[in-house]
């Protein structure tokens, strides 16, 4: 097997020896005129022919062919493949690929396969014999080389993308060579004189240059010299090529010019590869030592690192400054024959030996570890160890290699840390940079159990963005909100955020504050978050909100009663006058729309009282400021005193907003009082709305419009000092006695404003004044008149019955009267008792229960109608109330309704007609 291994390479020892040629394509013309060619040279011998890839191959088994000729392109199998399977067979043939496509890409996939050479069947007849020549007759062109087949490629494949300057002047060398490079995976890069390949070589500064001695401007050997002579080319290689300069008194002169090799033409393409490959080896080598030489200098000498080269028992041979001065010692020769296990604290000194003994036996790659170490003088510090091994030639441990770390501030800050993080009274907790919980201190882990929450998800190891996400926040925030923002954190995409949550239900409701913060500069330090019980403050806060509006009643109270006198008054005199007899129609007509007005302005007047007072949740309706800020005037008059001139001005086309009116009636009546107390000795209060057009500030990520209402309250006051005026919408910031305010006004003002997707602005100077500007989202299309206009409706009943349950006698007659003159069959109780004798006798018969939710005696409207509808679960109510504080606590669903007293006849029976619609 071997002796026949080399059978085609020893032509040129034995001339007179035939070669034997296979030819394989799929046209039989072509295999018979390229058969009768190969007739006419002595040399050859045809000793098969074969029309596909597939018969080439068990063909090319049986007769041992030194060359095979294929067709690149054939139907089952291209030449590409088939010279693949052929250079597989013992021995292996030549093989040369013929095509009619002479391409690089053919180049390029023949080269791939194995071919070693190709022809273009348009120069068959002048390049076959040739071809033949290089390959079989030519002077040492059958030695073969040194490597292995496997080594060769393993060498090529290091070597990828490797840089070779070329520099010949001769067109056909360059192309030719350049291919060869190329298609081995290098980069090369070509010139045809010195003086352009010098520029080339500084520029890439390449592995290797190939160099022809004899070039047009200047000699190579000159050029060589000056490569050889720059600094920062030291480690790139010089072979020369020439195809003139090739006797042994060339070539001295050629490696004493400081050529690293030199090579003859004609070559072969094995030959030359085998040489490339080599010297590209070596100066990739040389250049890998010469960075690991100063990579070690670094590590070892100049590294901020202690580093030891120690022996397998841990005795230190040699040590770098940085450790001298770690370990306390004056020089390195003061380390001889002292073993690492006499610096290391007694506590770890078994533990670092057993390290070293796992290491010694190959039982561990690589260690890291945090140890304490007594230093010569005997001061102690801590350092983190790293160990890892060298090897020898065959890979035996030898020598370690050991790292030391002072981590001793580390340590002095983490104990700080943790005394701090155990002496604040906060719940305390550390994430990583995915939420995972790594540390908490004690407060955290004690009040868990005692919070009533999930002990296995807030404690380290659990993820607290997974109990984020089961979380509602207050302001409609939602648990995957909560979590966005803690991801945000984390990410140091944010600076910080806080969030308030509550849970558990209306009488045992828990208010609980999460506040996040970024640690670190590196994304992967994680955050720290505090969590903590805020229900007595949420309490306390709640209670002080209701205080601040209470003290505004308090002072409305005066007024308020002087307009319900007045009102009294109207309702008592023209009622009077409607008793006497014989008064003409025109009169009693007048009198009826007097009651009906003052009416009408004593319901507005308790509306906005209650609303002021009452604690309730955002209930947004389009809201006319204009009007609002028209029903205000008489009572923000009664606020102010007759000391502070009150105006305001309403812009045209003003458009509407959504939001709660009684909420934005607390917002001015809040900026009144603060006017108010500005102007001790008088003033003017300015309130002015007008329509505005303008981008919202980057605060606003919510808002979708630039179409606002602005609302302008400006005083003659004091004015607020530059100093406050970033503090002034802070809870509890006031700068009143502690009897006059509690500093929740302008920060509850904020609120509400926040709540509404507006902003405020604020301007001032001391003793000019105060003017703050509200802006609130303006609503497009129909103004609150049309929408007002489209809700009124006509009651009108068809007989069915409704029985009536209000225990006030003048309430009761209104609503009953009103029913009856609509249509309607009423049966009316003051009670609870006669509301069961009526419902047992016409229950039947009743289609809506109109109940006060307080009746007498302690009885609840609202267990009433549970009552009832123990006998018919779909009975409609509507109930009503001036006594409930929060609507929105009220059990609403498909049969129950609610409204609110004090309510006018117009409203109920909107209610009411509305009611009967739906159902």
């Amino acid at each position: 097997m071997d002796e026949k291994k080399d059978n085609s390479s020893t032509r040129a020892a034995d001339a007179h020896e035939k070669v034997k040629v296979l030819v394989a394509d799929d046209s039989p013309e072509f295999l018979v005129a390229a058969t009768e060619f190969l007739k006419t040279n002595p040399r050859l011998e045809t000793v098969g022919m074969a029309l596909s890839g597939e018969d080439a191959i068990r063909l090319a088994e049986r007769v041992n062919p030194d060359l095979v000729l294929v067709d690149y392109k054939m139907s089952e199998m291209t030449g590409a493949e088939a010279a693949e399977e052929l250079k597989k067979l013992r021995p292996a043939p030549r093989v040369v690929i013929v095509t009619g496509h002479d391409d690089r890409e053919f180049q390029l996939r023949a080269t791939e396969a194995g071919a070693d050479g190709f022809l273009s069947k348009d120069e068959f007849l002048e390049r076959l014999d040739p071809l033949i020549d290089r390959m079989f007759f030519t002077r040492n062109s059958g030695g073969r080389e040194s490597l292995s087949d496997s080594l060769g490629q393993r060498i090529r494949k290091l070597n990828r993308d490797a840089t070779v300057v070329l520099i010949d002047d001769d067109f056909v060398t360059q192309e030719l060579v350049q291919f060869l490079l190329i298609e081995a995976g290098y980069r090369v890069f070509k010139a045809g004189t010195g003086e352009v390949g010098l520029e080339l070589v500084r520029e890439h500064r390449p592995e290797l240059v190939l160099l022809d001695v004899g070039l047009p401007d200047i000699s190579g050997i000159d050029v060589c010299r000056q490569i050889k002579a720059d600094p920062n080319l030291t480690h790139t290689l010089v072979m020369h090529l020439s195809a003139t300069h090739t006797s042994e008194k060339d070539m001295e002169i050629g490696l004493a010019g400081g050529a690293d090799a030199y090579c003859t033409l004609p070559f072969q393409k094995e030959q030359l590869l085998a040489r490339v490959d080599s010297l590209v080896r070596i100066a990739r080598l040389e250049s890998a030592m010469s960075a690991h030489e100063i990579f070690y200098e670094h590590l070892f000498d100049k590294s901020n690192f202690g580093v030891a080269y120690a022996a397998t028992d841990g005795r230190m041979l040699s040590i770098n400054k940085p450790l001298q001065a770690l370990l306390g010692l004056e020089d390195n020769w003061q380390i001889s024959g002292k073993s690492i296990f006499e610096f290391v604290g007694e506590e770890y000194r078994e533990t670092v030996k057993r390290t070293i003994e796992q290491m010694r036996w190959d039982k561990l790659i690589v260690h890291r570890g945090e140890y304490r170490f007594q230093q010569a003088d005997g001061a102690l510090l801590w350092v983190r160890l790293t160990i890892f091994p060298q090897r020898d030639g065959t890979g035996k441990v030898s020598n370690l290699i050991i790292l030391f770390e002072d981590i001793t501030p580390q340590k002095h800050a983490s104990a700080i840390q943790e005394a701090m993080l155990e002496s604040v009274p906060a719940s305390i907790a550390l994430l990583d940079a995915k939420g995972k919980i790594v540390a908490t201190n004690k407060s955290w882990d004690e009040h868990i159990a005692a919070w009533g929450l999930n002990s296995k998800s807030l404690a380290p190891g659990g993820n607290f963005l997974n109990y984020c996400g089961l979380l509602e926040g207050s302001q409609g925030a939602s648990g995957s909100d909560l979590v966005e923002s803690l991801r945000e954190v984390l990410a140091k995409r944010s600076t910080g955020f806080e969030a308030d949550y509550s849970r558990g239900d209306d009488k045992d409701r828990k208010w609980f504050r999460i506040t996040a913060n970024p640690m670190g500069e590196a994304r992967s330090e994680g955050g720290l978050v505090m969590h903590m019980d805020i229900t007595e403050k949420h309490k306390l806060e709640h209670q002080l909100r209701q205080s601040q509006k209470m003290d505004a009643l308090g002072q409305l109270a005066g007024g308020v009663a002087h307009d319900f006198s007045n009102l009294l008054m109207v309702v008592g005199c023209n009622a009077d006058i409607l008793t006497r007899p014989q008064v003409q129609a025109e009169i009693r007509a007048n009198c009826v729309r007097d009651i009906q007005s003052a009416t009408k302005r004593a319901s507005n007047l308790t509306r906005q009282l209650l609303a002021f007072s009452r604690q309730q949740p955002m209930e947004l309706r389009e809201v006319d400021l204009a009007q609002t800020v028209r029903n205000l005037v008489r009572m923000l008059n009664r606020l102010l005193g007759e000391t502070i001139e009150l105006s305001y001005e309403v812009g045209d086309d003003l458009p509407t907003t959504m939001g709660d009116a009684g909420m934005i009636d607390q917002v001015l009546i809040n900026f009144a009082v603060n006017a108010r107390d500005a102007m001790p000795e008088g003033g003017k209060l300015t309130i002015e709305l007008q329509p505005v057009r303008r981008q919202p500030p980057d605060s606003q990520e919510t808002a979708t419009t630039n179409q606002w209402i602005e609302v302008t309250v400006s005083d003659t006051g004091a004015g607020i000092a530059p100093e406050i005026r970033d503090k002034v919408f802070e809870p509890f910031f006031t700068t009143k006695d502690a009897s006059k305010g509690t500093g929740l006004g302008l920060a509850t003002v904020h609120g509400i404003v926040k709540q509404h997707d507006g902003w405020i602005e604020l301007e001032s100077d001391a003793d000019v004044g105060t003017k703050f500007r509200v802006y609130f989202p303006a609503v497009a299309g129909s103004g609150i008149e049309a929408i007002e206009r489209g809700r009124r409706r006509v009651l009108k009943g068809h007989g069915q019955g409704i029985l009536v349950i209000e225990d006030d006698e003048d309430v009761l007659n209104g609503i009953v009267r009103n029913f009856n003159a609509a249509g309607f069959r009423v049966w009316y109780a003051s009670n609870a008792e006669d509301a069961r004798l009526l419902w047992g006798k016409h229950g039947d018969e009743l289609s809506l229960l109109v109940v006060d939710i307080v009746l007498p005696n302690g009885r609840s409207g609202e267990e009433l109608i549970e009552e009832f509808r123990r006998d018919r679960a779909s009975l409609n109510a509507l109930l009503i109330s001036g006594y409930k504080s929060e609507p929105s606590q009220i059990n609403c669903d498909d049969h129950t309704s609610f409204v609110q007293k004090p309510f006018s006849l117009e409203e109920l029976s909107e209610a009411v007609s509305q009611y009967f619609d739906e159902h």
